[in-house]
């Protein structure tokens, strides 16, 4: 760490389970020519051999946890350090702008954390740290226009999406017969969609399909009976070629990009999906709900057109689109370290 530079302090949650929000932070935080330290609020103990020393994980008792960061805040975090929140982490953010420390808050799921949906819950508490939030980031544009709609905060509104790691790439795999769903098995997720369609539209070609994601309480969304309801669809339609894998490392789950001939995504509420990033940048196809902006705002025009799930494209299509190599191109927009030079010059503008 160089001693030198100013620290820039990223409020993540779970940082030691599956979250995507902190996935991101920490892809921006290693290309970022800065002090990077992560302030984790994790909804459960975390075990001890996990302790880090560039984590600090916050109290999880509401009290201790309000002294810890106004302690925190007073005489750990610098004139010219940076805060920066990866969703609304309330506490922390009423304690950092109410003592001037330079802030930056990323808007991180929509229905959650956008400006609309945190108005709707302390208009006067959410409008005091909005006030005095330096730059509010909307992550995608659907979430953009939502903030937008609000017509306060406009001067302090940015643009910035999430990134992605770009693989190395030599030449474009053989598809194989196989869809994927890469996601928590939660209903935010909308796996249970997922199975219907592919129970329409792929079962009949004798393909499978992989779940690849947590389906346990290692993520606050679970539900047991959500993924009770998953198991009871699959039996009552007799689908045998479906497989939950659970939690793949990042080189697992590459393989499966390279060789599914396509991913299928119906989640109902995003930030920019990582999932959907690292599979265009294996040139995976994505079929998406046509009502999903965010999606095709990733894709687009020629390419979420053909992609839109209810046109339903066949193998063929999909390998054709997959040895076109413009899945790649599009991911090539949304480069990790295009993101993290946008990010440091805003950094540099607080």
């Amino acid at each position: 760490m160089n001693s030198s530079l100013p620290k820039v302090y990223h409020f993540v949650y779970n940082y030691w389970d599956y979250s995507g929000a902190t996935k991101q932070a920490m892809k921006l935080s290693a290309e970022l020519n800065m002090n990077n330290l992560f302030v984790n609020s994790q909804f459960r103990k975390v075990p001890s051999q996990k302790k880090h020393k560039d984590i600090i994980d916050l109290p999880i008792n509401k009290l201790f946890r309000c002294v810890f960061l106004f302690f925190f805040f007073v005489f750990k975090v610098k004139k010219n350090d940076i805060c920066h929140f990866h969703g609304f982490h309330s506490l922390a953010l009423l304690l950092a702008t109410a003592l001037n420390k330079k802030t930056y808050l990323k808007c991180t799921l929509e229905g959650v954390d956008d400006l609309p949906s945190l108005l709707r819950r302390k208009v006067l508490f959410v409008d005091f740290i909005l006030k005095r939030v330096n730059k509010i980031n909307s992550l995608n544009v659907k979430i953009d226009k939502l903030n937008r709609s609000v017509g306060l905060y406009n001067e302090k509104l940015v643009l910035i999406p999430n990134g992605v790691n770009l693989p190395e790439i030599t030449k474009n795999n053989e598809r194989d017969n196989f869809f994927i769903c890469v996601g928590a098995v939660i209903s935010r997720k909308n796996v249970l969609g997922i199975l219907d369609y592919y129970y329409t539209h792929y079962e009949k070609l004798s393909s499978k399909l992989y779940i690849i994601g947590p389906k346990d309480i290692s993520i606050s969304e679970f539900e047991m009976d959500y993924y009770s309801d998953c198991k009871e669809f699959i039996v009552k339609r007799g689908m045998n070629n479906v497989e939950f894998l659970g939690v793949m490392n990042a080189i697992e789950l590459s393989d499966y990009y390279s060789r599914a001939l396509g991913m299928i995504f119906f989640s109902e509420k995003e930030g920019t999906p990582n999932v959907v990033l690292e599979a265009l940048s294996y040139n995976c196809p994505v079929i998406y709900k046509s009502s999903d902006e965010v999606v095709s705002w990733v894709l687009d025009s020629e390419l979420s057109d053909t992609l839109c799930s209810w046109k339903a494209p066949t193998p063929r299509v999909l390998k054709s689109i997959s040895e076109s190599g413009k899945l790649r191109m599009q991911a090539e927009k949304f480069d990790i370290k295009i993101i993290a030079q946008k990010t440091q010059e805003l950094y540099d503008s607080l």
